[in-house]
């Protein structure tokens, strides 16, 4: 059974999917024959015209904040609350941190906040791997 991927000519843009095409094809449409389509696994790729394995997307982990600071070990948190009192940047990161309710593994200042503390030495790569990832 063949199945028919109809796309705007103009942009690659989907139009629909399915076994019969209208003959002829709405000016500014065309179509392409194709595997049948798991969408549950695939997504259309308007640059290829054709369906492409949907790439794996990192899922977003929630902490609260206890549970986020209890991923760092307990020398390296007691060494940026220690640094907190004499770095600006590594107080105003323990700052958002109290203030929060929860801490999101994809969070910008969370991830810069990180990186700084690798940056000087608070942290390793690995730690940082570690607290984000598990």
């Amino acid at each position: 059974m063949t199945w028919y991927a109809v796309y705007r000519a103009s942009n690659g843009q989907l139009v629909s999917v399915g076994e019969v095409v209208a003959d002829p094809l709405p000016d500014g449409l065309a179509s392409v024959a194709i595997d049948g389509p798991d969408i549950g696994t695939h997504e259309w790729d308007a640059a290829a015209l054709s369906f492409v394995p949907r790439l794996a997307r990192a899922s977003r982990v929630s902490w609260s904040r206890y549970d986020f600071l209890k991923r760092i070990p307990t020398p390296k948190r007691i060494g940026i609350r220690v640094a907190a009192k004499n770095n600006p940047i590594v107080e105003d990161f323990v700052s958002l941190l109290d203030s929060a309710n929860e801490v999101l593994s994809d969070d910008p200042d969370m991830i810069v906040g990180l990186d700084y503390l690798v940056s000087i030495g608070l942290l390793d790569a690995a730690d940082k791997e570690c607290i984000i990832n598990g």
